[in-house]
């Protein structure tokens, strides 16, 4: 479940969505999502399912739930700890709206328009030696042609992401020892968790196991999943934070491994920017279940700025990062006062 912040205003949502809008009269917000999110709320919430193939919640079910009250300061404590949260992740979605606004407005880069499908249409001729490299029509689309071509013009000059970085890496395919203790395994992670606000993993792998450290992902990484639909996540930057610094996650991320944060940073920004993500969205290969590989993703040019511009934008990619790890451990600390509150209670 997620809790409505500002920055999801006026979306559409699908019906597939259950919304509960409570009674701020009777219980705020925030304490009722730390409850419902809780280990109190949730058995209760799935324990209502029905289904056998695809199992449903109705919204029936959740109306009748019982809510605990706790004192006053408590929920309202509990409540803006919630809020606290919510804040930060909207804090981090428009910091890093505004950064790739702003590095495009530096360097003069003209605003690329929002594309009406994940592969327009295109019309054009290509010169015969342009197709040695590259067959495929959507690779010569001015879709990404125009990104390639702005970046090119540059008086900063471009530099490949390859040559930017210590390595671009995908790892090995070798065993995942699953492991029931937390002191004897690290959280393993498939590509869509790094996609939620909160990465939630799908088991623990074996700490000592001589494959995880092939898996494991620190800060100085950006991670670019590498398969899945072009209108989905294939090739969107991310920046590890929570859980996912220091855990294992799967093959299916290739690791772009830089020097420091601060250069990790600032490829996250670079390629989270439409001049980025075209090009790691047309250097995908094949019809069904397009994929990008290491070659692919270390050809990818970038603006090859001065060392304090890079600090400068790669600090504001950290931060990114930051917010959203820091609304993850207030969530944590309001589900935690709640449970402590109502185990007293009891």
């Amino acid at each position: 479940m997620a809790y409505a912040r500002s920055e999801m205003a006026h979306m559409a949502i699908s019906q597939d969505v259950l919304k509960v809008v409570p009674n701020t009269k009777k219980v705020q917000s925030g304490y009722l999502y730390a409850f419902l999110s809780s280990p109190f709320g949730i058995p209760q919430i799935t324990g209502g399912t029905f289904g056998s193939i695809i199992v449903h919640i109705e919204a029936e079910n959740i109306a009748e739930l019982p809510i605990p009250r706790l004192p006053r300061e408590t929920e309202l404590r509990i409540h803006n700890l919630v809020v606290d949260a919510a804040s930060r992740r909207t804090m981090a979605s428009q910091l890093l709206v505004k950064t790739i606004r702003s590095f495009e407005e530096k360097l003069g880069l003209p605003k690329l328009e929002d594309s009406s499908a994940p592969m327009p249409f295109c019309v054009k001729t290509v010169s015969a030696s342009n197709l040695m490299p590259r067959f495929d029509a959507f690779y010569h689309s001015d879709y990404h042609l125009k990104a390639v071509k702005a970046l090119t013009n540059l008086s900063s000059g471009i530099i490949k992401v390859s040559e930017f970085s210590k390595s671009v890496v995908e790892p090995p395919r070798l065993k995942r020892p699953r492991v029931e203790d937390r002191l004897f395994g690290v959280p393993f992670f498939g590509t869509s968790a790094l996609m939620q606000s909160e990465p939630e993993m799908s088991y623990l792998i074996a700490k000592n196991h001589k494959s995880t450290p092939e898996f494991i992902v620190h800060r100085s990484s950006v991670l670019i999943p590498r398969s899945g639909q072009l209108s989905g996540i294939i090739g969107t930057a991310v920046l590890p934070f929570g859980l996912l610094v220091g855990g294992a996650i799967s093959e299916d991320a290739i690791r772009i491994n830089c020097k420091n944060e601060t250069d990790a940073g600032y490829i996250f920004i670079a390629l989270s920017s439409p001049y980025g993500l075209r090009q790691l969205k047309a250097r995908a290969y094949s019809s069904s279940i397009p994929h990008l590989d290491v070659n692919q993703i270390g050809k990818v040019i970038v603006p090859n700025l001065q060392p304090k511009q890079i600090e400068e934008v790669g600090g504001k990619g950290c931060q990114v990062a930051h917010l959203r790890e820091q609304a993850i451990d207030l969530e944590h600390k309001a589900r935690k006062e709640l449970e402590m509150a109502i185990k007293e209670a009891a």
